[in-house]
């Protein structure tokens, strides 16, 4: 019944901040780019808020959206993506300039979302990005970034490029930051919940609530005792054992057996005399 007074998820905004940050060959400007990211469910997270997008170029009237479920299929319908960012920005060309997004975009683990970042100014020098190298341009415990597509065309979801042929070209890479927090998820003692940490944690916790019924004081006598405890607080790193700890721990062994077998020869002494 206490588990039910828990809460599920934190209240603070975010616990840790991270940036992604792609690699940058300087490959090619142009208008835009557009690419997906998935959220991992690696680690016991509610959710990531994206706060910003850092980009450089010549930059210009800039406008920052975002799609759920990926860009493929709503490359040219704009009204199915969310605008998150929209004003003019100036020029950028050796330093990322932040576009702070409004309202942050709060991505969901086990999701994907589409990213499309665009500059309306005419010209062909407003967002830097690379040719893709890889098929996954960035990945850590969080999130992971896929390569895209470049937009050639002064209008957001424009279906006409500067020449003949589509606007659109394959095979591109997001050059630029992207900062996020992670909303982790709070540990309740129920299997929904439970089984969202790793069993490093899992096993923390069931040693903690072990001592707690053998009264070991190290632990405060609350419920919400590893509510309040970092995902990864319970480390799994092994210390290793010094020369001297060794020396120090055979030396007690060897005395502990030297006593051990001192009355065994003395008993049979005691018989032999009698």
């Amino acid at each position: 019944m206490s588990a039910l007074l828990l809460k599920q998820n934190a209240d603070y905004l975010v616990h840790d901040s991270y940036t992604v940050e792609t690699e940058d060959h300087e490959d090619h400007t142009f208008n835009g780019v557009m690419f997906d990211v998935e959220v991992l469910d690696r680690r016991p997270v509610q959710a990531l808020v994206v706060d910003s997008i850092h980009v450089r170029g010549g930059l210009g009237q800039m406008s920052v959206w975002c799609v759920e479920g990926g860009r493929r299929g709503v490359e040219e319908k704009p009204n199915a993506w969310t605008r998150a960012f929209s004003r003019h920005v100036n020029a950028s060309w050796r330093d990322f300039t932040s576009l702070k997004l409004e309202p942050p975009l709060i991505l969901l683990p086990g999701k994907t979302y589409g990213l499309y970042v665009h500059s309306a100014d005419l010209g062909d020098d407003g967002v830097v990005y690379d040719n893709q190298r890889d098929e996954i341009c960035h990945e850590d415990d969080y999130i992971r970034v896929f390569p895209g597509l470049a937009h050639l065309s002064p209008d957001p979801f424009g279906a006409d490029g500067p020449w003949w042929g589509s606007p659109w070209r394959r095979r591109r890479a997001f050059v630029g930051k992207l900062s996020y927090g992670a909303r982790y998820v709070l540990w309740r003692p129920v299997p929904a919940a439970h089984t969202r940490f790793d069993p490093t944690f899992r096993r923390g916790v069931v040693a903690a609530f072990y001592a707690l019924t053998m009264g070991w004081g190290g632990l405060a006598p609350c419920g919400n005792q590893q509510q309040v405890c970092r995902a990864h607080f319970i480390s799994t790193q092994v210390y290793p054992r010094t020369a001297s700890s060794t020396s120090s721990t055979s030396r007690a062994t060897t005395g502990s057996s030297r006593r051990n077998r001192t009355p065994r020869k003395r008993c049979r002494r005691r018989r032999r005399r009698r």
